[in-house]
């Protein structure tokens, strides 16, 4: 059986791949209708998850997006009430610059039996957050205290402990609804210190900004407050043209 992790790495390895994320609380009404259109952009995957720790219904979202698109759907959760057995995998994330130490290793400790228990494929994900010029609200939410965006050095040294402590992914953050996206000079910086795949999210609002993205050495962008004003085909497919190019 291929895996979800299997297949993302071999994304990876041949070109940039590109995630929207889906925050339950903001579903465009018309969700079919939505995700027909995201159908014929060739997006990679949905990511799934919202920052706040709102309850909401987390298995019938995701049958529902399912109902409608063989994209798979993977986990970016912000709480234990945020795990689905309907996803195809999750982002076993660790919220690393966290002052609360239950955001680090206590919610993954909590959910560890229930997604052992339904099967649910893990990633094993490291989380930073870098400045982006406002408070996001998973700063609020997790007191995740943002890395400098002009402190390359304590950025690398994050990511290299990410890879050395056995993380599969490295997720680089600015923030939804992020004033400005993560600098392409420190995806550079730390591309050239680790080998596992990096996803950069936050603030990128145009192909052309996910594109430099890839050229930074990103291998996947998320994209997510765009199409939240714009449900739009040809956006979709001018963002994954630009990154999978």
């Amino acid at each position: 059986m291929i895996t979800v992790y299997k297949k993302l790495l071999n994304i990876a390895s041949k070109r940039g791949g590109y995630f929207i994320l889906l925050d339950p609380e903001k579903l465009p009404t018309d969700l079919p209708s939505f995700l027909s259109k995201v159908n014929d952009a060739n997006i990679d995957a949905f990511l799934i998850g919202g920052s706040t720790l709102k309850q909401f219904d987390i298995d019938l979202i995701i049958r529902n997006i399912k109902k409608e698109t063989t994209i798979p759907v993977i986990i970016f959760p912000a709480g234990v009430h945020q795990v689905s057995q309907y996803a195809d995998a999750i982002l076993y994330l660790s919220f690393l610059q966290s002052h609360d130490p239950y955001y680090i290793i206590g919610a993954q400790a909590e959910a560890a039996s229930y997604i052992r228990k339904i099967q649910l494929e893990t990633i094993s994900t490291a989380y930073i957050l870098i400045e982006s010029g406002n408070i996001s609200s998973a700063e609020r939410v997790t007191k995740v205290k943002p890395l400098p965006r002009n402190d390359n050095v304590q950025i690398i040294n994050y990511a290299i402990a990410s890879e050395i402590l056995g993380f599969q992914f490295l997720y680089l953050e600015a923030g939804s609804g992020a004033n400005e996206s993560i600098p392409d000079k420190i995806i550079t910086e730390v591309r050239k210190e680790i080998s596992i795949p990096i996803i950069v999210g936050g603030g990128i609002k145009t192909p052309q900004d996910a594109r430099k993205k890839i050229e930074a050495g990103a291998n996947f962008v998320v994209t997510g407050n765009i199409y939240e004003t714009n449900h739009s085909s040809t956006l979709f497919k001018e963002f994954a043209n630009a990154i999978h190019n």
